[in-house]
């Protein structure tokens, strides 16, 4: 995580080369009142200086049968990535979400695409990505830019690319961990409102075994800006659900 002013401060150093993105909102939080906007309008009418606008799906694998897959093919993402101005894994990242329009949702919604988006580069090798702590309204007290800011395509150095699938879990081996009854590996339940309903996510109930964890055990309820508690809390909260010496599977 990294703060608005510590972000504004690499901003402002000329030493490292910085790429900052707003990260879209999904569709679903973009069920808003008529005289709101997309997250494409509101990235246009104000954002952080310098920063590009991406969309989710330009993360996600153009074939799987469901959405938000992991992408898979390697060149493709070069190709994506030099669109966007990227020469290789090492570059310095940053990711940053705003509250979305619709008046019900948690500013942490977005937040937590953002840091899909993380994950996501994390599994192909990218090790210098931070998330701004908390959305932009809050996080980012210094002067917008407005417009569409797109930066130079660049060549993008595919070799750098680490396909790190690992840190993703297939259905079948959750299927496994859930058919046991001694759970040597725990299973997350990271959706909000537990037990989940169906009405905002399809279907009702949750995996065999699963725990809830959602953002608000490990974020500032109180401000409701999403910024993380501190350390310990979040090791508080995580011990309280599961045994920390086994692995963790989260959905």
């Amino acid at each position: 995580m990294i703060s608005g002013a510590e972000l504004q401060k690499l901003l402002a150093s000329t030493s490292e080369r910085v790429h900052v993105f707003e990260v879209e909102f999904p569709p679903d939080l973009q069920k808003h009142p008529s005289e709101a906007k997309t997250s494409a309008q509101l990235y246009e009418d104000g954002h952080i200086p310098g920063a590009s606008f991406l969309q989710l799906e330009r993360l996600q694998e153009p074939t799987a049968a469901l959405p938000h897959t992991r992408p898979t093919s390697a060149s493709a993402l070069a190709t994506l990535f030099g669109h966007l101005g990227l020469h290789s894994t090492n570059d310095r990242i940053v990711l940053y979400a705003r509250r979305p329009p619709h008046p019900k949702a948690h500013a942490g919604f977005a937040v937590m695409w953002a840091t899909r988006i993380w994950w996501v580069l994390q599994s192909w090798g990218f090790d210098n990505v931070s998330i701004l702590d908390g959305c932009m309204h809050s996080a980012w007290q210094s002067e917008l830019t407005q417009g569409v800011e797109e930066h130079p395509a660049r060549s993008f150095e595919q070799s750098s690319l680490k396909d790190r699938s690992s840190l993703k879990a297939e259905t079948a081996e959750v299927a496994a961990v859930a058919a046991t009854a001694a759970k040597e590996i725990g299973l997350l339940d990271s959706l909000p409102g537990w037990p989940n309903t169906g009405e905002a996510y399809g279907r009702a109930g949750h995996i065999a075994g699963a725990v809830s964890a959602d953002f608000s055990g490990v974020t500032d309820e109180q401000t409701g800006e999403f910024t993380l508690k501190r350390t310990g809390e979040i090791r508080s909260y995580f011990e309280s659900r599961f045994d920390l010496s086994k692995p963790l599977v989260a959905y």
